[in-house]
């Protein structure tokens, strides 16, 4: 990471997780290199192929079906689960419309649009897969919730909800036990 990476990260500290932050981060993400490590950090592609494993067990493999990749970011996961089986209908959304906008140019095949947590501008019953992958820590409280709501909201009965968030004992992210006891009050839990 760059001495102008350190020094815009540190700044936003107080704003970690707002739209402002979110855009600074990928403001000059090409020229500035890649801030999350999607491309070059093993730990990240550890995560991203273990979520492929998982999602190779649950998708059905003839029906063409609807998922939705709540904070795509750079698509790059979003890449890889429509590479499962590109007939499927894939939506992403995020917060930042800088990534947004470089996302929706390289992958034209994916439909792409600025949204964010913890509303969903999607209908009842959407989708069949919604994935949300290290997201929901950047909420408060209250907005995980509403997130939560909104997500079942839009999930179709019978579909799946692919979470993962970072733990860390409560500190800035989750404590195990309090991230499982909110989202079972929402979803039926499979640690895996």
């Amino acid at each position: 990471m760059s001495k102008h990476q350190r020094s815009n990260i540190k700044d936003l500290g107080e704003k970690w997780g707002t739209k402002e932050w979110f855009e600074s981060m990928f403001k000059n993400i090409g020229e500035e290199g890649d801030r999350w490590g999607h491309h070059w950090r093993g730990s990240q592609k550890f995560r991203y192929d273990r979520y492929i494993k998982i999602l190779k067990t649950i998708l059905p493999t003839k029906k063409k079906i609807k998922i939705l990749d709540v904070g795509c970011a750079l698509g790059d996961f979003t890449k890889r689960v429509w590479l499962l089986d590109q007939k499927n209908e894939i939506f992403g959304i995020d917060i930042s419309e800088n990534a947004i906008a470089r996302v929706s140019k390289e992958y034209p095949n994916m439909k792409f649009r600025v949204a964010s947590l913890p509303t969903l501008p999607f209908n009842e019953n959407s989708f069949d897969l919604i994935l949300c992958v290290e997201v929901l820590y950047y909420l408060n409280p209250e907005d995980r919730i509403k997130s939560l709501e909104n997500i079942k909201r839009v999930l179709k009965p019978g579909g799946y909800f692919l979470f993962s968030g970072v733990l860390d004992g409560g500190i800035r992210y989750f404590a195990e036990d309090e991230i499982i006891d909110l989202i079972s009050k929402y979803f039926d839990v499979e640690r895996i």
